[in-house]
């Protein structure tokens, strides 16, 4: 018996439950989030190595166009050092606006792939220096751990796929660079550049596959994380609910009011009408408000103790059975009886009011 107790304690501690809503919620406070580094590198290289041949030729004709308008009108000056400077110091601004909208791409395609992993996330803690950080021995265990394993591990797999990608691609244009010097220096410069984008996309497709890949094991991993153990599901359950003793408690009190304000109004009623032993329902009726009210109502025990209170208070004890089991059933403490009952009622009050001789 005590082994498998202890066995029960055992399973209990282990995290095997899905993480709540709430849960979800305050780690994401805390930054932590899934995401995959190599599903943002393999989109910004893919798009980089796609518009590079037409970045590319965009600066070489605008280059050659600017030093062969600038040599035209330079025919007469010598060719010296301080020419050749200020003819890319007038220029410079120039070639970096061109630069700027490619460099801009890239860093929007990068931004974006990480928000619509991550969402919009603002989380000034994680800035925020932390000794842990800096610990040598934290430092030393983080080396070790199972996450530096497999990003080990990834590593070397990516090494390896790429430098087998690279080697595809260089044993199969082999002939094109061998005939580099055999062209023209325009042509050579077309060529290689068609050579690096076309062998830069083939490795962006393989770190996307790579990457798509990588996203799922760090859901995967994220989700096993933040998992619960079955007792820290009790706890919030108590958190968000309140603890059920207390609730318990918190009831009972209630009634125990709810039951004393309602014997209190006894005595203020007009007519106790019963079942006759087993229903008791005590009504008073106010011209102003419209409809008779019910002040109490009670089966069994608490319908006797109704009963000796109207007896004490000199209350009509009036029996119908019918009657009386209605009103138990269609109203509720403090409301009016339902219209469908007026007749009936009124019938007894009427029976009340010429006992009192209030006609």
């Amino acid at each position: 018996m005590g082994e498998i107790k202890l066995k029960l304690q055992f399973f209990a501690g282990e995290k095997t439950e899905p993480a709540t809503p709430k849960k979800r919620r305050d780690v994401r406070k805390k930054g932590q989030v899934f995401k995959s580094q190599d599903l943002i590198m393999a989109a910004t290289i893919l798009l980089a190595f796609s518009l590079l041949p037409n970045f590319l030729n965009f600066i070489a004709d605008y280059a050659l166009r600017y030093v062969s308008s600038a040599l035209a009108i330079q025919q007469s000056s010598d060719f010296t050092i301080e020419f050749v400077s200020k003819l890319f110091q007038n220029n410079i601004g120039v070639l970096l606006v061109c630069v700027l909208p490619f460099m801009l791409a890239i860093a929007l395609t990068g931004l974006g792939i990480n928000l619509l992993q991550t969402g919009f996330l603002h989380v000034p803690e994680v800035i925020r220096p932390k000794f842990e950080r800096i610990n040598p021995l934290e430092g030393f265990k983080r080396m070790f751990s199972k996450k530096s394993i497999v990003n080990l591990l990834k590593s070397i797999i990516k090494v390896i796929l790429v430098g087998y990608i690279v080697y595809l691609a260089l044993s199969q244009s082999i002939i094109k660079v061998t005939s580099l010097s055999q062209v023209s220096l325009g042509d050579a410069y077309r060529l290689m550049i068609e050579l690096v984008s076309n062998l830069g996309v083939k490795i962006g497709l393989l770190l996307l596959v790579l990457g798509v890949i990588d996203y799922f094991y760090q859901w995967w991993e994220f989700e096993a994380s933040i998992r619960m153990t079955k007792q820290e599901l009790k706890d919030e359950y108590k958190q968000l609910e309140g603890d059920p003793q207390i609730k318990s408690r918190i009831r009972s009190k209630q009634r125990q009011l709810a039951y004393s304000r309602m014997m209190q109004s006894i005595p203020s009623a007009d007519v106790v009408i019963t079942n006759p032993t087993h229903v008791a329902v005590a009504l008073k009726y106010e011209a102003k408000k419209g409809a008779p009210e019910v002040l109490a109502k009670g089966r069994g025990l608490l319908a006797q103790k109704i009963k000796e209170l109207a007896r004490e208070n000199d209350i009509p004890i009036v029996e119908k059975p019918e009657l009386a089991r209605a009103i138990y059933e269609m109203a509720e403490v403090g409301q009016f009886i339902p219209p469908e009952l007026y007749k009936a009622v009124a019938e007894v009050l009427a029976f009340v009011y010429r006992l009192k001789k209030k006609f």
